[in-house]
């Protein structure tokens, strides 16, 4: 996730991009001196709290040796709820529409919406505003305090297993090599459009350090030996042993050889 802005809305209370989420709303109260709402924040979808809460360090759900435990109540998410109940109530954010609605679309052309804190893939829907070709930059979205991250995630997608597939287990390791790792996630870049838009026209100096791929994917296999495919290029190798895995895909890691040879393997096999 990172936060698209508009720099000549800000400039009207002379505001930059704000680090932090004390000083998002320190800005988004001046906005509302002149007219204009910092971001919106969807009542009916939960998805942006949550991302938010998770940012913060929330974990809803976790693992135990007697099954999962569920806690919605911690203290980061309670630490949220709290700062947003205040926005709120200050009309510090737009609760009338969400983003990527026909109404943020209009009001975000006419300059009445500032910014937007959402995934990396709303950069092409930001290109898609009336007569804002030029106008919005990108940063890291703010930070709630050393406790919690410098990102978090909002959407998403997951590559599944079929039931009947005649190589379910070199399927799921393909799976978890193609979504875990630099080389893989780097060839879903390059050849399937995921992550930052290719022309990246949207990034900020500051920003660079965000051109990590931010579609967070889940993978859960059963636990096996390391092993390599006959059919497949050699290269990345087999994954990490796990019996269950979750991975954020980053660009930090080592030196890949000819990411694009997966793809065009699974592009040439995909018939069997």
């Amino acid at each position: 996730m990172a936060t698209f802005y508009q720099p000549a809305v800000l400039d009207k209370v002379g505001a930059t991009a704000p680090a932090t989420w004390d000083e998002w709303a320190g800005v988004a109260a001046e906005l509302r001196k002149a007219k204009t709402y910092m971001d919106c924040f969807p009542l009916a979808e939960a998805g942006f709290f949550t991302a938010l809460a998770t940012q913060a360090g929330a974990q809803w759900f976790r693992a135990d040796e007697d099954g999962w435990v569920i806690n919605m109540t911690d203290d980061a998410t309670l630490k949220v709820a709290r700062f947003f109940d205040k926005a709120i109530d200050q009309d510090l954010v737009q609760t009338d529409f969400g983003a990527y609605s026909p109404g943020w679309f209009a009001a975000a052309g006419k300059g009445e919406i500032a910014s937007l804190t959402s995934a990396s893939w709303g950069d092409a829907l930001v290109q898609g505003i009336s007569g804002g070709a030029g106008q919005w930059k990108v940063a890291a979205m703010p930070r709630w305090d050393s406790a919690g991250f410098g990102s978090s995630y909002l959407g998403g997608s997951a590559v599944s297993v079929l039931a009947n597939s005649k190589h379910p287990r070199e399927s799921l390791e393909f799976a978890a090599w193609l979504t875990s790792t630099q080389q893989g996630i780097d060839a879903e870049i390059e050849h399937c459009g995921i992550g930052w838009s290719p022309s990246r026209t949207l990034l900020a100096p500051r920003a660079n350090s965000l051109r990590t791929s931010s579609a967070a994917k889940t993978t859960t296999r059963t636990s096996s030996p390391r092993r390599r495919w006959s059919k497949i290029p050699s290269g990345p190798g087999g994954p990490h042993n796990s019996s269950h895995s979750t991975s954020s895909a980053t660009d930090s890691g080592s030196n890949h050889q000819e990411p694009a040879s997966w793809i065009q393997w699974l592009t040439r096999n995909r018939k069997s």
